[in-house]
């Protein structure tokens, strides 16, 4: 084999690799996109109103089950107000704070999703409680047309930095 020819071969290797990593750095995978979903709604979800936590559900379709602190509320087909009335209750507690997910584990299979997160929660000063605290998240979620809808959410606070600071003593 001559040296261009291994020269051609070598070019036409390089290029085939440098496609796929290419493509594979340009293409967002489906958990890539359900993760970012995921940091979106907790991004915006101190900054909305009640009424637009409807976006993240389909009750009819799908209904919601939630359970924070092991209280459980379910909404199906009809209970648009309890849902909106149970969201501005639990809205209240996270207005104006600031939620960053600091873990997330995403597995999808076929059309469901489950997700489990840690959030950091630096609570608004008006809201009582400690200022910042860790509150652990799991969801189920299911594929609705080009996105994700919540079909339940589990939340339970975790370690605010009290108990982290007693913890270092």
């Amino acid at each position: 084999m001559s040296a261009k020819t291994r020269l051609l071969l070598a070019a036409v290797a390089a290029l085939f690799f440098g496609a796929y990593f290419l493509a594979d750095f340009l293409v967002e995978s489906e958990e890539e996109r359900l993760e970012a979903f995921l940091r979106t709604v907790a991004e915006n979800l101190p900054r909305q109103e009640a009424e637009a936590y409807l976006d993240y559900v389909n009750l009819d379709a799908y209904g919601f089950r939630l359970t924070v602190r092991g209280i459980k509320a379910n909404f199906g087909k009809g209970d648009r107000d309890a849902f909106v009335r149970a969201a501005q209750t639990h809205g209240r507690m996270v207005r104006g704070s600031r939620i960053r997910i600091v873990s997330l584990d995403v597995r999808i299979e076929d059309d469901l999703a489950k997700a489990s997160a840690t959030a950091n929660w630096e609570r608004a000063e008006n809201s009582g409680g400690p200022p910042n605290a860790y509150v652990d998240f799991k969801a189920d979620l299911v594929r609705s047309g080009d996105g994700w809808k919540f079909s339940s959410l589990a939340v339970t606070p975790s370690r605010n930095v009290f108990d982290i600071a007693r913890d270092r003593r």
